[in-house]
């Protein structure tokens, strides 16, 4: 039952704050309010893989302890890297951007993998003993859940990023434009650049 309040309440949250996608001037550089509405979708995300990196090492034990530190070693350096963009939103807009939309692609193929281990798990328990195990099957749902709302929370953060990155071929593309213009100028007046 409190899976499937989650599970609502995530696709509520996920409805109300995701980012539309209508084509928007590519002269402008992402806003804080647009970096401000992604960022608790994409803690959010971090709260939902913590609790199924939680689940994960109860369930799967010491088979899963090496790839459950390094997930959480992961997980910590994109919750730092949300807070330092929460307190300088323009942050985003460079590498830190990036650097988000990758560690959220990591975190989501790391999900995946926990679905599958889960799920194989639990499918060879049952071939064996004609049962299958409600733990292992949630850690499977949990892990699904999870990986599906980093999913989202990429999509906005990669249309964010493809903002940034229009905005800054303009912006190059305008400097060249003007540093030829005066290369023209300093020829017509028998200069050398």
């Amino acid at each position: 039952m409190v899976m499937i309040r989650l599970a609502c309440a995530l696709a509520v949250f996920v409805t109300c704050f995701t980012i539309q996608t209508y084509p928007q001037d590519k002269t402008k550089y992402p806003s804080r309010e647009e970096i401000n509405r992604v960022l608790p979708q994409a803690e959010a995300a971090t709260i939902q893989y913590r609790h199924s990196l939680d689940q994960q090492q109860i369930k799967l034990g010491k088979s899963a302890d090496e790839a459950v530190a390094r997930d959480r070693k992961t997980l910590a350096d994109l919750e730092m890297l949300l807070q330092a963009i929460k307190g300088n939103p323009d942050g985003f807009n460079g590498p830190a951007g990036f650097f988000v939309y990758e560690t959220l692609g990591e975190i989501q193929k790391n999900a995946l993998v926990c679905t599958i281990s889960a799920m194989s798990k639990n499918a060879i328990l049952f071939a064996v003993t004609g049962s299958g195990d409600k733990d292992l099957e949630n850690l499977g749902k949990s892990c699904t859940d999870a990986a599906t709302l980093i999913l989202v929370v990429m999509g906005n953060v990669a249309t964010l990023y493809e903002n940034y990155l229009a905005a800054e071929h303009f912006r190059s593309s305008s400097n060249i434009e003007a540093l030829k213009k005066c290369e023209a100028i300093l020829k017509s007046h028998g200069l050398s650049p």
